[in-house]
């Protein structure tokens, strides 16, 4: 008998919200700078990022399950969201996703355009190598960064590809978009830097080297603040320069609670106690931004 309960433990659906805030802010950067999308295009686009998401978790899942066994680090097994369900099982969920990925991928990138295909083969690959293989990217320094990169750059690039025509899509709309996209970006790499940071001990365990053990906990910290603060910068930047809807200035109204929790995480680096606030921050974001385009569209259609 099938356990939902078990499966929906492997794909692990609360950070699903990331893709959904990246997505909403990729949104807002079209609607800001050519006033209509296509909204079976955007929705069926919604549907593929989150199922590469939940790829994403079922794999680091399952290959975090099988270096707890290896490296026999019983603490880490007895935690493991693999518990409850085979190898097999979890794998075929690995293998699922992935199929509806690529046929919900294909039918988009071809009532749209080839050039998507592009991004979907970048998403994929890190989705995939981001926990498989022996030198998998959440083992290195660059775990965290490529998760942002991937999800805000990706994910801006693909609203714009699925919504722009081909000839009104420029060099200087790309990077644009690019520096509009830092919200996303740098919250979400956040996101994961904080998880590593708190995983510091199972990591060493797991034989992982990620970014908090080449440079230390201290600058690892001090890392997160600064991309807080690089993430503002580039929210105030895009508006100014009206790349997104000065309904984005919304955002700003985070900051206070985003200081408290930072220097409650500064203080505290525990998972079950404090990871919970830069997930805090990330629904702040998120909630901020669908108020922002709220306001935005209505405005526009009035």
């Amino acid at each position: 008998m099938v356990n939902i309960k078990e499966y929906l433990n492997l794909i692990v659906l609360g950070p699903l919200l990331t893709t959904i805030f990246a997505f909403l802010l990729g949104i807002t950067f079209v609607l800001g700078n050519f006033g209509s999308i296509n909204i079976w295009h955007s929705l069926l686009f919604l549907i593929i990022a989150l199922l590469m998401h939940m790829f994403t978790n079922v794999t680091d899942n399952l290959e975090d399950y099988k270096k707890a066994v290896k490296h026999s680090a019983h603490g880490f097994i007895e935690n493991t969201r693999v518990k409850g369900l085979s190898i097999t099982k979890a794998t075929r969920l690995d293998i699922v996703l992935a199929i509806l990925i690529a046929i919900l991928g294909i039918y988009l990138v071809f009532i749209t355009t080839y050039w998507l295909l592009l991004i979907g083969l970048w998403g994929f690959g890190v989705a995939f190598f981001y926990s498989a293989g022996k030198h998998s990217l959440s083992t290195t320094r660059f775990g965290d960064l490529a998760s942002g990169l991937t999800m805000g750059i990706g994910i801006t690039f693909a609203c714009i590809l699925i919504n722009v025509p081909l000839n009104e899509i420029t060099i200087e709309l790309l990077l644009t978009a690019l520096v509009a996209s830092g919200l996303t970006i740098f919250s979400i790499t956040n996101m994961v830097l904080a998880n590593n940071i708190c995983d510091e001990k199972d990591d060493v365990d797991l034989h992982r080297i990620t970014i908090v053990a080449r440079i230390g906990k201290d600058n690892a910290l001090k890392l997160y603040a600064i991309y807080y603060v690089l993430m503002y910068i580039t929210i105030i930047v895009s508006v100014i320069c009206q790349w997104l809807p000065w309904t984005m200035l919304l955002v700003l109204i985070s900051i206070p609670k985003v200081w408290t929790n930072t220097k409650l995480f500064f203080k505290k680096q525990v998972k079950e106690e404090t990871f919970g606030l830069t997930v805090q921050n990330i629904n702040w974001f998120l909630s901020l931004t669908i108020i922002a385009l709220v306001i935005y569209s209505v405005i526009s259609y009035l």
